[in-house]
């Protein structure tokens, strides 16, 4: 009753306001494009985006923000609310884990803090992909425990559609607690998995270079572990906020007490997740998301040792403070359309080819539903080269440099969009 209780209270910080603003470039609009190309091909294995086969990821992710985009339309709300549902069941799945690791008061005491997280609330409410890769693991490990085979291997085989190689960290936590099954359960995941990869390496030849520069970032080079350490130790930080000296405090802790399972579980999956990040400086915050849910169950399987109502007392001295600013910062924030948005809807209006002078491709491919063009030089090198009549939206500034005629179509702030006409 009291997580049921906890789950519908949390409902506006995931949800309000979740379409009232535009999508966000690079990612964000990249992803909600290429899943609404998914929507028009119906090819579930072969992505694209702007006309080119797209192989940064998997498609398990892009088809969970499809069904946003089937469901309430072709939208900001449609693309985002994938992740927000995934946000919640992120918080059901360490409750479950937590009660079954350390009890309710753990689970239900790591769930608030969950979703207190500041970049676990901010990414629950973008159309991205970290989210879907959290919950994932978090359900993964959650049936391993319980020992639900079955369950295990379906969650396991969706983890590893959503990222290119991030999923692959878990193996080493599950061959502590399945044993030699690990290959059984492995079985179907790598065979969903290879056949994602063989069609791409049939679509592109440049498949494998492409999955090792995004897949392994940094794969190679020379990096200083300590400054990749003090990054690692900023973005959590930043990803958890107030509960981060304590986290890191018990997690220090937690592995003292490493023999007995329920703490090995969260440790072990936590250095999995960071671990990688040492050896790369290309580690961004949002990679450190998966962390947060085992970061904090040690947290909580450490402070529980003191007494229940200590443990509740501590999480909603923390939570508190922490759930009114998430609230005036990451939800009931002021509504933005952007001009790439604006003008970039009213382009789709029009026939013509549509360039852009500025680097918002994604924002503008989803918006216009047209294949872009980036401008690079000036306008009238563009318009040399041009073979037909076609639209631009640049930034005013760059229409000082030419004495070209144009048609103007529309301004938003500091961008405009025109028409030249070539015949």
């Amino acid at each position: 009753m009291a997580i049921l209780i906890l789950i519908i209270s949390l409902l506006p910080m995931f949800f309000y306001k979740l379409g009232s603003s535009s999508l966000v470039n690079w990612d964000e609009a990249w992803y909600a494009e290429i899943a609404k190309q998914l929507l028009i091909s119906g090819n579930l294995l072969v992505m694209k985006f702007n006309q080119q086969i797209f192989t940064d990821h998997p498609p398990g992710g892009f088809w969970l923000i499809t069904i946003g985009q089937q469901v309430f339309g072709i939208n900001e709300f449609g693309s985002r609310i994938m992740s927000a549902v995934f946000g919640i069941l992120g918080i059901l799945g360490i409750y479950l884990l937590g009660k079954e690791l350390f009890g309710k008061v753990v689970g239900f005491c790591s769930a608030l803090a969950l979703a207190t997280a500041p970049w676990y609330l901010f990414r629950s409410r973008s159309g991205d992909l970290d989210i879907f890769l959290t919950v994932f693991m978090i359900w993964t490990v959650y049936f391993s425990v319980k020992k639900y085979f079955w369950r295990t291997t379906i969650s396991l085989s969706w983890l590893f559609l959503i990222k290119t190689a991030a999923p692959f960290v878990i193996i080493p936590l599950l061959f502590i607690l399945w044993g030699k099954k690990v290959f059984r359960l492995l079985v179907l995941p790598i065979t969903i998995y290879l056949a994602w990869v063989s069609a791409n390496v049939v679509a592109s030849s440049t498949f494998f270079t492409k999955y090792l520069f995004v897949g392994l970032p940094g794969l190679g080079q020379k990096t200083s572990l300590w400054s990749n350490l003090m990054q690692i130790k900023v973005f959590v930080h930043h990803g958890i906020g107030n509960w981060f000296r304590y986290s890191v405090f018990a997690l220090a802790i937690s592995t003292f007490l490493i023999r007995q399972k329920r703490f090995l579980i969260p440790t072990v999956a936590t250095a999995c997740i960071l671990m990688p990040m040492l050896f790369s400086d290309r580690a961004r915050l949002w990679h450190m998301i998966p962390a947060y849910p085992f970061l904090l169950l040690a947290l909580f399987g450490v402070i529980r040792k003191a007494g229940v109502i200590i443990t509740l007392l501590f999480t909603l001295f923390i939570a508190t403070p922490m759930l009114q600013r998430n609230r005036y910062e990451i939800v009931d924030i002021t509504t933005y359309v952007s001009d790439e948005a604006i003008l970039s809807q009213k382009a789709s209006l029009l026939k013509e080819r549509l360039y852009i002078g500025e680097n918002f491709v994604p924002t503008a491919a989803f918006y216009s539903n047209k294949q872009i063009e980036r401008m690079y030089g000036t306008i009238d090198e563009l318009f040399a080269h041009a073979d037909a009549n076609f639209l631009l939206i640049a930034d005013r500034e760059k229409f000082k440099n030419t004495n070209l005629r144009y048609e103007f179509i529309a301004r938003d702030r500091d961008k405009l969009l025109v028409r030249f006409k070539k015949f």
